[in-house]
């Protein structure tokens, strides 16, 4: 299903062009490997990236316009979203009908489809988001540093991602089982209390 999606991708990219693209396209043509040029305060690292893969390209003998680079690497990067979407739908779902059939409408909504054959930032973002949110699901082991480095990611590649960080603290401390919780809670609070008591006591007692 995976390798279907992204020979569609692959097979028939967008002329659409958003405008961002084009300009990460042309700033990635015209500078060198390494450049501050490249450093964009929106998407920090979206051009770094994309300028590496340009050159993988260039330097395999392949004639291709930074656009069509950009674009091959957000349609593989798009097949990675709907993997991990899938295998956040498999951990939560019974139903591998159900876990098929949304990845498909989500790999192939007219929206997100559009954006997976362009050039533009959101597709590495929103990878690295997914990839976040299943690091952060229930029923995972917690890795809060592992989750926030793929956040922090997906903040490098689109600020956009910052809306994210309310949702992705609550999937953390969910993580951690109500019983944990509420020893922590008692603990704090009987530690609290001592320290009260400990502090209004007469100087002798101390």
């Amino acid at each position: 299903m995976f390798a279907g999606i992204a020979a569609i991708y692959l097979y028939f990219p967008t002329r659409n062009y958003f405008f961002d693209g084009i300009d990460f396209a042309n700033t990635i043509e015209h500078a060198p490997a390494v450049h501050p040029s490249l450093f964009h305060p929106n998407h920090l690292i979206y051009n770094q990236v994309g300028s590496l893969f340009y050159r993988l390209f260039s330097g395999l003998g392949f004639n291709l316009r930074a656009v069509a680079a950009l674009q091959i690497l957000n349609s593989l990067l798009s097949v990675g979203c709907a993997w991990v979407l899938f295998l956040i739908l498999k951990s939560v779902l019974r139903s591998r009908y159900l876990c098929y059939t949304l990845t498909l409408l989500f790999a192939f909504s007219a929206t997100w489809w559009k954006f997976s054959t362009d050039a533009d930032a959101y597709v590495p973002s929103v990878l690295f988001l997914l990839i976040s949110f299943y690091l952060a699901l229930p029923n995972s082991k917690p890795k809060p540093l592992l989750v926030g480095f793929s956040y922090a990611l997906s903040l490098c590649f689109h600020q956009i991602a910052i809306v994210f960080f309310p949702t992705l603290v609550v999937a953390i401390f969910l993580q951690v089982p109500a019983l944990s919780r509420r020893r922590r809670t008692i603990s704090r609070s009987a530690g609290a209390s001592t320290q009260r008591r400990t502090s209004d006591a007469p100087p002798c007692v101390r």
